[in-house]
Formats: structure tokens, C-alpha cells, sequence
């Protein structure tokens, strides 16, 4: 034991690392060994890189909503547009400007097609490479989860191992 407070005295900078470490956190912070990797996943989820991924997949999921909103917003500009103009046609008017509010509501619908048929493919593109990002990022982030992980593991292990072998040392 005067040896560990030794280490623990002459490399304070690395015992305070292996603190701030997750299997610090879960060995002696936790009171109990995990046992299901439910459990971990969740203490797993806390850590800052598995956080900022997420966070990232949240802001890239925010933006597609985004996305989609404004779309539905041009869309009902383009209905509201073409409703006050057919509202014009209801008016006190003479034939002529009947005709000609006729041809403007014509010419809106066919400006207003082509255009939403191109915002809509505008934005289907954007989601779609907003879509590749996210996947890119849960693939970075699921890597990451397995390295910790597996480093979790091989921390319990090799401390399972070496109280196993102090356990058989002692009973000989």
C-alpha cells in the first residue's frame, strides 16, 4: 500500500488522468461492477466524444427540419400568392382585367411549378448529403463506443485477472 501512495505522490499528473478516466469513474464512483453492456452503453453515452457526436447527429437532424420547413413555407407563400389573386377575379372588374389577372394566375402557376420543382430537388439533395453526414457520424461515434469499450473490458479483466491470481497466490 506505501507503494501505491509513493506512485500516487511522485506521478500526480497521471493519477489524476487515470481519475478523470471512465474506469476510475466506474470502478470506484459506481459501488457495484457493471454487468450488462446496457449499463455501460449508458455510462459510455456520458462520455465528452460519444456527447459530441450525438450532439452533432442532433444538430445535423435539427437542420434537416429546418430544411423541410422552409420548404413547406415557400409552398404556402405560392398558395397564398395565388389566392389573392383569384381573390382580384372576385372583385369589381371588367372583362379585360378578368382576362388579364386569368393570364397572370396561369403565368404564377407555371413560374411557381418549375420553381418548386426545383427548391424541392434543392432540398432533397441537402437532406440527402445531410443524411450521408449522419451516418458518417453514427459510424465514428459506434467505433468509438466499441474502443471504449473494449478498453473497459480489458481493464476489468486484467483487474479481475490480477485479484484471481492474488486470490490463488494467497490460498498456496
Amino acid at each position: 500500500m506505501s507503494a501505491i501512495a509513493d506512485n500516487m505522490d511522485n506521478l500526480s499528473n497521471e493519477y489524476d488522468k487515470y481519475k478523470g478516466s471512465l474506469y476510475y469513474n466506474l470502478k470506484s464512483k459506481c459501488g457495484k461492477t457493471i454487468k450488462s453492456t446496457s449499463q455501460l452503453k449508458e455510462k459510455i453515452k456520458e462520455h465528452p466524444t460519444v456527447v459530441l457526436f450525438d450532439k452533432q447527429i442532433d444538430a445535423y437532424n435539427n437542420r434537416i427540419t429546418e430544411l423541410q420547413n422552409n420548404l413547406k413555407h415557400d409552398m404556402n407563400n405560392y398558395k397564398n400568392r395565388i389566392k389573392q389573386i383569384r381573390l382580384l377575379l372576385k372583385t369589381d372588374l371588367n372583362e379585360l382585367e378578368k382576362n388579364v389577372v386569368r393570364m397572370t394566375i396561369k403565368q404564377e402557376q407555371k413560374t411557381m411549378k418549375h420553381l418548386m420543382k426545383e427548391k424541392t430537388k434543392e432540398t432533397t439533395v441537402a437532406i440527402d448529403d445531410i443524411k450521408k453526414s449522419i451516418k458518417k457520424t453514427q459510424q465514428k461515434r459506434d467505433k468509438k463506443y466499441k474502443t471504449i469499450r473494449n478498453t473497459v473490458k480489458h481493464w476489468l479483466w486484467k483487474d479481475l485477472s490480477s485479484e484471481a491470481f492474488q486470490e490463488k497466490k494467497a490460498s498456496h
